[in-house]
């Protein structure tokens, strides 16, 4: 971002350069059995050069990462299965430090010092930050087995100080939501080419059929991406580029191709949201980019050749729509084996109401997908986040945990009215669709399990005390 610009190093960071250099180049000499390691140890050099030398730039290529990381990269190599005490790390984890490293050299570079902890302790949800963070503190403290994975939900709140003190402008925040729109952009095409091609992000394909170019948690980054594209065109002043409607095309295909239906619920959601609470000018901006967005794909539709199993994709994913009215999901296999975990986890909820069983207890459950697949399986967060966290931090933790989303999304809603700045606006209308989407993921997806939408939702949380600065202008 504003790091990002050209400007003389500080001596310092010369000679951590050239120390990086220097160790690059003792590992070239040194490390010749092994090429992955010796890659490893490069790319580790390398980052860690670059956070002092431009963190802008890994902050952004991080934002950037993460989006792509879910699934994109997953096409081209296989992950790792890397475990420390029970810790299972993700890729949305090293690129958390990547960021953590940008930010000091962030700091480093502006002379600032620790994080802005006076100004997000003014804002309301902070109120309701501090409860949760106890006893979420003390239901760790008493966990079982896999309790570090089970911390990430609230470990990566690490992410908000970072955001609070790197995106100070309206530049910056135009940034990065251009570099994970760009990123989500990318992830949209090699989602529809798979689609169109007949493919599956998994290896056998949905066990309930169903398109699927797109993971679930990949499609939470594509519709956060989306959403800022809308938000900053609702609030924007400006004449409307022709490039919107192609670029709103691509990302809600992206979101379609998918076939996650909690995020297409959480997305018709957060449209709501934004009409209802922009200017008349906003709405019809976003009805009009909308409509362009639709026209788009219709001529599209008519004009480029079909792949052959293109039509069977286009019905699996009419079938899966057609399956969000609840009048026929109970007719859905995957409905029913959500009902059994609920289920399962209601019951540890109900023995321990007060306090919940504290985190890292699973429990066992059985399904039978379509009657071919009857297997016994364990499991923590029950493809229900909220009733997860319920039965974990019992009704004082939940009741917690819904102040400070409300504080937080109600926060956000007060300053969109109140500020005319359209990136305070825009901040605040991203924010607030970003956590409906995430939130109506929570209710049908393990997200405590996907590490990059919990990133997502601590930037969300994060824009809270951005649109605060942003909406009172330079300081």
């Amino acid at each position: 971002m504003a790091a990002s610009r050209a400007y003389a190093p500080a001596r310092p960071t010369v000679l951590l350069g050239a120390a990086g250099l220097a160790a690059n180049a003792a590992i070239v000499t040194l490390s010749t059995r092994s090429p992955a390691l010796l890659a490893v140890a490069v790319l580790v050099v390398a980052v860690a050069v670059l956070a002092f030398v431009r963190p802008g730039v890994l902050l952004l290529t991080a934002a950037f990462g993460l989006v792509v990381s879910g699934d994109l990269l997953d096409l081209v190599f296989t992950f790792p299965n890397l475990a420390f005490a029970g810790f299972q790390i993700q890729l949305s984890d090293l690129f958390l430090v990547a960021i953590l490293l940008a930010w000091a050299g962030w700091e480093l570079r502006r002379g600032g010092v620790g994080p802005p902890l006076a100004e997000l302790a003014r804002e309301p949800a902070f109120a309701g930050f501090v409860p949760l963070f106890v006893l979420a503190t003390y239901d760790l403290a008493r966990a079982g087995h896999g309790v570090f994975s089970s911390a990430r939900i609230f470990g990566f709140c690490v992410l908000v100080p970072v955001v609070v003190r790197v995106v100070e402008t309206p530049r910056q925040l135009r940034l990065l939501g251009v570099a994970i729109a760009a990123a989500a952009a990318i992830s949209s095409v090699a989602a529809l080419a798979m689609v169109a091609a007949g493919r599956s992000v998994t290896d056998r394909g949905l066990s309930t059929g169903g398109a699927r170019g797109l993971s679930i948690g990949g499609s939470f980054l594509v519709a956060g991406a989306l959403l800022y594209v809308l938000a900053a065109l609702v609030a924007d002043t400006r004449p409307l580029s022709g490039l919107a409607p192609a670029l709103v095309l691509l990302l809600l295909g992206g979101v379609a191709a998918s076939g996650a239906r909690e995020t297409w619920i959480g997305v018709l959601a957060a449209l709501a949201v934004f009409a209802l609470l922009s200017s008349l000018r906003g709405a019809m901006r976003l009805g009009l980019v909308v409509v362009l967005a639709g026209l788009l794909a219709f001529g599209a539709y008519s004009i480029v050749p079909h792949p052959p199993k293109l039509e069977a994709q286009l019905a699996s994913v009419e079938q899966r729509l057609s399956s969000v009215n609840p009048s026929t999901a109970a007719s859905d296999p995957s409905v029913q084996v959500r009902y059994d975990k609920w289920n399962v986890v209601w019951g540890q909820l109900k023995a321990h109401p007060l306090l919940g069983t504290g985190f890292g207890y699973p429990a066992t459950y059985t399904s039978n997908i379509g009657g071919s697949n009857f297997v016994r399986s364990y499991v923590d967060d029950p493809e229900n986040t909220h009733l997860w966290l319920w039965a974990r931090m019992g009704t004082l933790g939940f009741l917690a945990w819904v102040g400070f989303n409300v504080l937080a999304l109600g926060t956000l809603v007060v300053r969109l009215l109140r500020t005319r700045v359209p990136a305070a606006r825009t901040a605040a209308l991203w924010a607030a669709g970003v956590l409906i989407v995430i939130w109506s993921g929570m209710a049908f997806s393990p997200v405590s399990a996907f590490g990059s939408t919990l990133l997502l939702y601590w930037l969300a949380i994060a824009l809270v005390p951005v649109t605060g600065r942003l909406a009172a202008g330079p300081r």
